[in-house]
């Protein structure tokens, strides 16, 4: 069973947005060590596998949702930011 924690549905389709405009993105998210990161590149891809969703950012990183912490500065709502 998953621990994943599903993403506000306006926050989803936020990454969306982005990442049809293919622009780059400040995007702050906690690893898997739980280490705060920043990066800026773009949303590959926003998909689902199994009961979690995920980001893909160039050149083929994947980053759970509720790993993220902002993008482009708007905190995800639960986030904590």
């Amino acid at each position: 069973m998953s621990d994943y924690i599903p993403i506000a549905c306006s926050f989803y389709d936020e990454l969306e947005l982005r990442a049809m405009r293919g622009r780059q993105v400040k995007v702050t998210y906690l690893t898997a060590d739980g280490l705060s990161t920043t990066r800026v590149a773009r949303i590959l891809d926003v998909f689902a596998r199994g009961q979690e969703e995920f980001i893909r950012l160039e050149p083929d990183e994947e980053i759970r949702l509720d790993r993220l912490m902002s993008i482009d500065g708007l905190a995800r709502p639960g986030a904590g930011c």
